[in-house]
């Protein structure tokens, strides 16, 4: 075990790479390749690029997913993805107890994953960014022009405040949209997720069309009982045939 894990100085947890990359060649969580996450990156980049941005800051949890599949309801304290332009993979930094999920569901290496103790949260007199700010400081991601998503539910007015105040020499930008007009282009694995949830959802629809009956109301006799309802939820979610996608 690497005895060099744990508190830093920062206050910041550093996980033990062993264990995030044997977490890594066993996950069975991450719904893409390696390569697809880095063609997303890569795509991502360039938009940076071209608007001048050197860091970008994400927020918005769907955007957090999209570039490193982080997969978990933790939005309700501060986490934050970040990426710089010189960097191969994204740095994901949230509460230290959130690591664990981190290294279950996102494709990074062991020392691109950054908790924050317990101690930052719901207090007036310290605050999660100000050890964001440290990390970009510790790399370099601390001047030019750094892109934050001014607009996303879960960046608040005091993020916004405290990373100006703890990176003085940064440029900041609101770069709200910059991850969600890469999303629009879709990959051929997320067509195949998505033709498989249509197959689903019209699987489900067609066993409520069935169920439907004149006087039945809310109360579907079909699925009223333990053994229609087995039934019901089977013909819902059997697996797609290769034929019935391509219908």
């Amino acid at each position: 075990m690497d005895e060099s894990a744990g508190w830093d100085e920062a206050g910041c947890w550093h996980p033990i790479v062993e264990m995030s990359d044997f977490a890594l060649k066993e996950n069975a969580v991450l719904p893409f390749t390696r390569p697809e996450y880095l063609q997303r990156i890569a795509n991502v980049k360039r938009r940076m690029d071209a608007a001048g941005v050197d860091v970008l800051l994400i927020s918005d949890p769907t955007n957090m997913n999209y570039l490193t599949g982080y997969d978990a309801t933790s939005y309700y304290v501060h986490q934050m993805v970040a990426l710089a332009l010189d960097a191969e993979e994204p740095l994901w930094i949230g509460r230290q107890m959130d690591v664990a999920c981190a290294r279950f569901t996102t494709f990074l290496a062991g020392d691109n994953l950054r908790g924050y103790p317990e101690s930052y949260i719901g207090v007036p007199d310290r605050h999660a960014m100000e050890l964001v700010a440290l990390e970009l400081q510790e790399r370099g991601w601390d001047q030019g022009r750094i892109g934050v998503e001014m607009d996303a539910h879960f960046f608040t007015a005091r993020c916004y405040q405290e990373l100006r105040s703890h990176l003085p020499d940064a440029d900041f930008v609101d770069s709200t949209l910059l991850v969600n007009w890469v999303r629009i282009v879709k990959s051929p694995q997320e067509i195949a997720y998505m033709r498989q949830a249509g197959v689903i959802a019209e699987r489900a629809m067609n066993v409520a069309i069935d169920a439907i009956e004149v006087g039945s109301g809310w109360r579907w006799t079909p699925i009223s009982s333990p053994r229609g309802a087995t039934r019901s939820c089977a013909a819902i979610f059997r697996t797609p045939t290769s034929s019935t996608l391509r219908s």
